[in-house]
C-alpha cells in the first residue's frame, strides 16, 4: 500500500463519506432540475467543489490524494494513448456522425445546450479554449476525482465508474425531442465511460482532464464542420 492509499484508507472506512456524498449529488441535480433552463444551472456544478474544497481542509487531504498532481503524468498518457485516442479522436467522429445520420435535429440540438461557441478571431480562440480547459477540469473534479472515486471506496470499480458517467451524461441534459436527448445524453455518458477508465487506471484527474479537454475542443470542430460553421 503507498502512502496515498494509507492516507485514504481511514475514509474509506467512514460510512458517512458515502452518506455525504449521495447528499452532495441529490442536492446538486435537485437544484440542476429545479434550474433547467435557467444560465444559472451551469453554476450548480461548483456546489460540489465547494464541498471537495471544504472536506479537503476539514479533513487535511493532499492535492495528491484527491488525484490532482503532476507524478507520473506522461506516464499515464503514454500508457493510455489508445483511450485517448478512441474518446479524443474516433467517438468524437463517429458519434456526431451517425447520431446526426439517424436524427437530423441532433446537431442543433447538441450546439444549442453548449454555454459558449468561438465566435471568430484569435482573442476569442484563446478565451473559448481558457473556458472550455477550466470546464472541463471542473468536470473531471466532480464526476472522477469525488463521484467516482468515492463509491469505488464502497462499491466495485466497474459500478462506480458507470455511475459516475450515467450521472455525467445527465448532467448535459437539455430539453428537446426525447429520442435526440436521449442521443445526447448517451453520447455523453460514453466519452464518461473513457475518462473513467483512464481515471481508474492512473488514479490522476490531470490526466483524465487532458483526455476530457482534447476531446471537447476535436468533437465542438467536427460539429461545426458538420453545420457548415
Amino acid at each position: 500500500m503507498n502512502l496515498v492509499e494509507q492516507a485514504r484508507d481511514p475514509l474509506m472506512r467512514n460510512r458517512n463519506i458515502l452518506f455525504e456524498l449521495l447528499l452532495v449529488v441529490a442536492i446538486t441535480y435537485g437544484l440542476m432540475y429545479f434550474l433547467r433552463g435557467s444560465p444559472a444551472k451551469g453554476l450548480v456544478i461548483f456546489l460540489p467543489v465547494a464541498y471537495v474544497l471544504v472536506e479537503f481542509r476539514f479533513r487535511h487531504r493532499s492535492w495528491r490524494e484527491l488525484g490532482i498532481t503532476r507524478h507520473g503524468f506522461v506516464k499515464g498518457i503514454i500508457a493510455n494513448w489508445h483511450l485517448f485516442v478512441i474518446v479524443a479522436l474516433v467517438l468524437q467522429v463517429l458519434v456526431p456522425l451517425v447520431s446526426s445520420l439517424l436524427l437530423p435535429d441532433y446537431l442543433q440540438h447538441v450546439l444549442g445546450r453548449l454555454p459558449w461557441l468561438p465566435s471568430g478571431g484569435v482573442a476569442a480562440l484563446l478565451s473559448f479554449l481558457a473556458l472550455t480547459a477550466f470546464s472541463t477540469f471542473i468536470e473531471e473534479l466532480v464526476f472522477r476525482g469525488l463521484i467516482q472515486e468515492r463509491l469505488g471506496w464502497f462499491n466495485p470499480q466497474g459500478v462506480a465508474m458507470v455511475v459516475a458517467s450515467v450521472l455525467f451524461g445527465i448532467s448535459h441534459w437539455a430539453p428537446g425531442n426525447p429520442t435526440v436527448v436521449l442521443a445526447d445524453i448517451s453520447g455523453v455518458a460514453l466519452d464518461g465511460i473513457f475518462y473513467g477508465l483512464i481515471y481508474a487506471r492512473t488514479k490522476s484527474i490531470v490526466v483524465s482532464w487532458v483526455a476530457h479537454f482534447l476531446a471537447d475542443v476535436v468533437g465542438l470542430w467536427m460539429l461545426l464542420v458538420m453545420v457548415g460553421v
